[in-house]
Parts: C-alpha cells; sequence; structure tokens
C-alpha cells in the first residue's frame, strides 16, 4: 500500500512539476504578447471580456507559480526544523493553511487592485485553494493531534489530482483562444 502510494505520488509530482515548468515558460510569452491590452486595461479599467479573461489569466499564473514554489520553498523550511515529530506534524499543516490562505487573499488583492473581473481561471484556482484548506485542515486535526494516519490515502490522492487537473487547465487555458478562432474560421 506505502508504496504503490508513493509511486502515485511521485508520478502526480511529476505531472505537476511539468506543467508548472510549461507554466513558467508560457507566462512571459503571454505577458508579451498581451501587454498592450493588459496596459491598457489596467490604465483605462475598460477592456474586452477577452482582455479581461487574458488578465485574470496572467493573475491565475503568476499566483499559481508563487504558490507552489511558495509552498515548497515553506515545506522544506518546516521539515528541516529541529522540534519533536508531532510538533513538526502541527506546524507543516498549520503553514501549509496560512500559506493557501495568503494565496487567496492575494488573488482577490490583485483582481480588486487591477479591477479586473474573476473568471473562470480564477474561480477553478480558489476552489483548488478551499480543497486543499480542507484537506490540510483534516490531516492537521488527524495527524497532529489524534495521531492517526487513516486519512493519508484519500489526502494525497485527492490533492495531487485536484492540483494536476487545476495546473493542466490553467496551462491550457490560453490555447481556448486559438481554438475559437479556428472554429469561427472554419464555420
Amino acid at each position: 500500500m506505502v508504496e504503490s502510494l508513493e509511486f502515485f505520488r511521485a508520478t502526480f509530482s511529476s505531472v505537476n512539476q511539468f506543467l508548472l515548468f510549461c507554466l513558467l515558460l508560457l507566462l512571459p510569452v503571454y505577458l508579451v504578447k498581451w501587454r498592450v491590452q493588459l496596459v491598457s486595461l489596467i490604465k483605462t479599467k475598460e477592456g474586452s471580456d477577452l482582455s479581461h479573461q487574458q488578465a485574470c489569466w496572467c493573475i491565475v499564473a503568476s499566483m499559481t507559480l508563487l504558490n507552489w514554489f511558495g509552498s515548497v520553498y515553506t515545506d522544506d523550511l518546516v521539515l528541516s526544523l529541529s522540534t519533536d515529530y508531532i510538533t513538526k506534524r502541527k506546524l507543516f499543516y498549520l503553514c501549509k493553511m496560512l500559506f493557501v490562505l495568503f494565496a487567496a487573499a492575494s488573488l482577490y488583492a490583485l483582481h480588486k487592485f487591477t479591477q479586473v473581473h474573476i473568471e473562470q481561471p480564477s474561480k477553478l484556482f480558489v476552489y483548488m485553494l478551499i480543497n486543499n484548506l480542507t484537506l490540510c485542515f483534516i490531516q492537521f486535526i488527524l495527524r497532529g493531534y489524534e495521531i492517526t494516519e487513516i486519512f493519508n490515502g484519500p489526502y494525497l490522492f485527492m490533492s495531487m489530482f485536484v492540483q494536476t487537473l487545476v495546473h493542466m487547465y490553467i496551462v491550457c487555458h490560453p490555447y481556448r483562444e486559438f481554438l475559437s478562432k479556428s472554429m469561427k474560421l472554419n464555420l
């Protein structure tokens, strides 16, 4: 059982890292490509639905990268502390929950600051954050106070599966523009 969970975690972790590497390469390309629409949207606060979607995607893509790298750094920092195992578990899940809340608050603040409409990518990212927050809270209680490993399998599956789906959606989202244009040309 442990070997299969470890294989599952390693597989989904590799897929997530590949998707985030693709996102790391795509974000600067689309920021340069859409810079005129994004600057005019931020300056005038007026824009088409497409420019709001593009700006929303840029915000979510940058927050996804920040969330991933910040979470990995925080996890490594907490795991390297020299405290007892139970305190380390509690601190680990508490930091994960605080980081999720920070990411959600930052996403909301960026949308309010730039006055960009909250579109589908932002909603999906927030749903992933809510899922992660709930799972971390359950693990915080079960592993930190009840000292039980009963939820490890479902926790690992749900968190990795949802993260992979959301990251795949965020990476593939800019291609909707190209697909919609090609469909209009074919009709």
